[in-house]
């Protein structure tokens, strides 16, 4: 399964290979190696860093009420 999902076959194909008909099962077989976490964090901090600096950040009008 492992080896399925690292050659970059869809889930719902490896499934149908190996004849696992859920995806729990799927998952009890499909081990993730240590390097393969340690990728998955490299690009998730290149996304954050590519990610414009930018904030939207807009400033609301507070209306206070004229009685006080």
């Amino acid at each position: 399964m492992s080896n399925m999902i690292r050659a970059g076959l869809d889930p719902a194909m490896a499934m149908r290979i190996s004849g696992h008909r859920t995806r729990s099962m799927l998952d009890r077989y499909s081990i993730i190696r240590e390097q393969e976490i340690a990728a998955g964090l490299e690009k998730t901090a290149a996304y954050v860093d590519a990610l414009p600096s930018t904030t939207n950040i807009v400033r609301l009008r507070v209306e206070r009420n004229a009685s006080r």
